[in-house]
């Protein structure tokens, strides 16, 4: 080793002792995202199609890998983790790995089947995609189609409680506060936003949610949207945060909204300040929250990047109105990769601190809507026919959405759904694209209840289709980059006041033409280095480094290479006299970026 004789540890580059290949992870396009673990003495990773092996962590010699199970979808979303536990009595080191057939207890010696435990060596049937939880000889688990989590007896494999949270899936890991015997779990968006008029798949997107741990019932629920359809998940595994706030425990939570929840663990409100609206459209009503402290990571305006294209847009596109966003809007929006990820944040224990990557300034513009399926003239009525056809389809068709025009206008079809009569009224009289027709009360009373029997007949009968329409903003584009700043971020945020103590940028990429950008969008994490150093491994940024980063000022120390992008959280395995640091490297997110590889490093430590 290199750095054997170093004295300063914090500024000593990982030596790369070994790159292994393990399974021929991208032959399929496929991207491991599950943290490798130690467990015993073997290095364990696993893959989203059932595929698990071992390793020999000082030499990279794999022992042994096996398949159990498989995910109903090969590439998304992706298995994000296990859980490895020690059996006293069986003096053994055991694994739990969540597949689409259920949980498997494996045996981390060979990897077969511990038959002798979890029932038989699997536990229920349904698939999960997050590492499962051990505590008080129960394993929880997680689940999607159907979504919930469960409880099992880790002994006999029996079924101890099953709680359904149907509307929404957890696609992140979990957490328990052993304490309180509270699970904390993060919900993602509606599943179904296909369905109209369905208020229950609202129910729980968008949330934490804390279960007893005991019965499998709802302590609480904190909710930032109240009928969330900008892919607004809340992401990452909730932390334990081990600093009070005005004498109360606190778990703090993620939305890729950009907003960082600090919440009473043992109620779930807010232990610092945030901004609630409440939005009241006639019979739909819509409320919504935003972290104040910590500031949104995600605080530009948006629209003001576009110009004046996107003014355009928004005249006659945000018709009915610009919240809520779940029927028929044209906007702009970080939703589904801007702010924090699913690999979450890490803790500092030695400065106080959260870190965390996170995504901006990758912009999509989107269109969202519903309309007749089959197609289906509009109500006979003379304002309808004489006026409103006058600019919208007859048939229910949206008008622009496939076109260069940028003037989007949306399908009629659930006018009332959206609008009583009396906020229907005053939204057009005030909205830019309407405000100059001349509108008789009455005649708009009529042509409004013709809109609701259109509409009531149309859903009763299910003819009806969701129609959405994307377009990526281009990354690649050094404007961007000019005008609004970095794609990826690295923030330090303080425990104790929720103020954010630093923010740098997130490594680097390169455009088409090999200029290099200060920036990088990220889907890696910032992992703790441990031994109360103040140092953090970060990966993910499409520059296929490995970096290490003084806590204390946000400072970079040093970088290595990697084949491509770090794919997982990186793996901090500290000895009395070395440090390991295991990085998945499987790219998968940009062209040419895809490898089959995990790299480990090592690093020679003081002795104390």
């Amino acid at each position: 080793d290199q750095n054997s004789d170093q004295t300063s540890i914090p500024n000593t580059p990982a030596v790369a002792l070994s790159e292994v290949p393990h399974g021929g992870i991208n032959k399929n396009g496929l991207v491991v995202e599950a943290k490798p673990q130690i467990c015993g003495t073997k290095l364990i990773y696993a893959k989203q199609d059932g595929n698990i092996g071992a390793l020999d962590y000082r030499t990279g010699k794999r022992l042994w890998y096996n398949k159990h199970g498989n995910l109903s979808s090969a590439d998304w979303p992706r298995m994000r983790g296990f859980t490895c536990i020690y059996d006293k009595d069986l003096d053994a080191d055991l694994i739990l790995l969540p597949t689409a057939n259920g949980v498997f207890c494996i045996n981390s010696y060979d990897g077969s089947i511990l038959n002798s435990r979890c029932g038989g060596g699997k536990l229920g049937e349904y698939e999960s995609r997050v590492s499962p939880q051990f505590f008080n000889n129960t394993v929880y688990v997680a689940t999607i189609y159907p979504s919930g989590i469960e409880a099992y007896d880790f002994l006999s494999g029996k079924l101890l409680w099953h709680t359904q949270l149907p509307g929404a899936n957890p696609w992140n890991n979990f957490v328990i506060d052993q304490e309180r015997q509270l699970i904390f779990l993060n919900m993602g968006s509606p599943t179904n936003v296909q369905v109209v008029d369905n208020s229950k798949k609202y129910k729980y997107s968008g949330s934490l949610i804390a279960l007893n741990s005991k019965n499998g019932k709802i302590a609480w629920q904190f909710q930032e949207h109240s009928r969330d359809s900008w892919n607004h998940d809340f992401v990452g595994q909730p932390i334990l945060s081990p600093r009070k706030i005005n004498g109360k425990d606190i778990v703090i939570t993620f939305s890729k909204s950009g907003s960082i929840y600090f919440l009473n663990r043992d109620n779930g409100l807010p232990a610092l300040s945030i901004k609630e609206e409440i939005t009241d459209f006639g019979d739909f009503k819509y409320s919504s929250k935003k972290s104040i402290v910590p500031k949104s990571l995600l605080d530009s305006n948006y629209y003001n990047f576009l110009g004046k294209d996107c003014k355009d847009c928004s005249l006659n596109t945000r018709i009915f109105g610009p919240i809520p966003p779940i029927l028929k809007l044209a906007r702009v929006f970080e939703g589904r990769s801007g702010g924090p990820q699913w690999p979450g944040a890490s803790l500092d224990i030695l400065n106080n601190l959260l870190i965390l990557a996170s995504n901006h300034n990758i912009l999509y513009t989107t269109y969202v809507d519903f309309i007749p399926n089959p197609l289906s003239l509009l109500p006979q009525n003379s304002l309808i026919e004489e006026v409103c056809t006058s600019c919208h389809d007859s048939k229910g068709r949206i008008k622009g959405l496939n076109t260069n025009d940028k003037m989007i206008i949306p399908s009629l079809f659930l006018t009332t759904k959206i609008h009583d009569l009396s906020s229907l009224s005053r939204y057009l009289k005030s909205n830019n694209f309407h405000k100059k027709l001349k509108l008789n009360d009455q005649e708009l009373k009529n042509a409004y209840k013709a809109f609701n029997e259109y509409d009531k007949k149309l859903i009763k009968n299910n003819q009806y289709q969701y129609v959405s329409s994307v377009i990526e903003i281009d990354v690649t584009d050094k404007n961007i980059y000019s005008k609004r700043g970095p794609m990826g971020k690295i923030t330090a945020i303080s425990l104790d006041s929720g103020e954010i103590v630093w923010q740098i940028p997130a490594g680097t990429y390169k455009l088409n033409d090999s200029e290099t950008i200060i920036g990088s969008p990220s889907y890696g994490r910032i992992t703790d280095g441990g031994n109360s150093e103040g140092i953090s491994f970060y990966t993910g940024s499409y520059d296929k480094k490995l970096y290490a980063i003084n806590n204390n000022d946000g400072k970079y120390l040093w970088s290595a290479d990697l084949p491509a992008s770090g794919s997982a959280l990186p793996l901090v395995y500290n000895t009395p006299s070395e440090r390991w640091i295991f990085v998945i490297a499987t790219g998968g997110r940009i062209a040419n970026d895809q490898s089959d590889s995990i790299v480990a490093f090592r690093q020679k430590l003081l002795n104390k």
